[in-house]
């Protein structure tokens, strides 16, 4: 899947799809970073991949930091529906 997103304080992100800007999203959060992800399950491993930039904030994405950031959000929200 594919998705928007923008991470704030380099700590939280928050994932949205196509129809909504970056801008519209950030609703004057601190955004340190913004792009597009694509989010992969292989072999029942998450894969992030983050890429691009937000045109509406002027703020690129910061590949590794993101994906990181945004695969540590999945993992722990996949674990607690397991429980």
């Amino acid at each position: 899947m594919e998705f928007k997103y923008i991470i704030i304080k380099k700590v939280f992100y928050v994932l949205f799809c196509d129809g909504i800007e970056h801008i519209a999203e950030a609703n004057g959060r601190n955004v340190t970073s913004a792009g597009r992800c694509r989010i992969t399950v292989v072999d029942g491993e998450i894969d992030v991949h983050c890429f691009g930039e937000s045109l509406s904030l002027g703020i690129p994405s910061d590949p590794v930091r993101d994906a990181a950031i945004i695969k540590r959000g999945a993992i722990n929200a996949f674990s607690s529906t397991m429980e």
